[in-house]
């Protein structure tokens, strides 16, 4: 039972030719790799949130968000990095069931270089955003990062634009109002 690349899901392809051992190896080396780079990102936001101020009487700053994005972030590397080694146990046949086994006889799926480049931006604008918000402010800088991730996947130059401005508004809009979080201003302070 072979698919064509057009009904997977993008970055995703699949082939014959390789071996279900290959692609063992494969998967569990890039499971492994992106599991410590998200390790160590999440856990560098983590402690970089960890400096930014508190409110008075122990309310959440703007520390909250980015501290529970790299805490998840530090967590789910560390899910990968298991998946990487439960893999290994499988190839060296240990009796740990790998994914390739579900996936039927002869059919091995990996991930395209377009599909690395697209994690590799998320994971550099999660980067990029914990060293300019304080800079440029909440709404500018979120605003931009959620307009280059919406244009990278796809998104129309309007489409893209009116995301970006309408999540950091919404976003703006529930930590500082309801919440009562203070948000960096940036350069443009009002």
């Amino acid at each position: 039972m072979s698919e064509t690349a057009d009904s997977r899901s993008p970055g995703v392809e699949g082939s014959g030719a390789q071996s279900a051992g290959d692609s063992a190896n494969s998967d569990r080396h890039g499971d492994r790799w992106l599991g410590a780079c998200a390790v160590i990102i999440g856990i560098a936001v983590l402690m970089y949130s960890i400096g930014l101020p508190t409110l008075g009487d122990g309310a959440p700053g703007p520390g909250l968000f980015p501290g529970i994005a790299g805490a998840v972030m530090a967590v789910a590397g560390m899910v990968l990095l298991l998946r990487g080694f439960r893999l290994r146990s499988a190839a060296d046949g240990e009796g740990v069931v790998s994914p390739e086994s579900a996936l039927g006889e002869g059919e091995v799926h990996t991930i395209t270089s377009s599909a690395w480049l697209r994690i590799g931006l998320v994971l550099g604008a999660i980067a990029i955003y914990a060293l300019t918000v304080e800079l440029f402010g909440f709404l500018l800088t979120m605003s931009a990062i959620v307009f280059a991730i919406t244009k990278v996947f796809g998104g129309s130059w309007v489409r893209s634009a009116v995301t970006g401005v309408v999540t950091a508004g919404g976003l703006w809009l529930f930590f500082v109002h309801m919440l009562l979080v203070r948000l960096p201003q940036g350069v443009f302070s009002w």
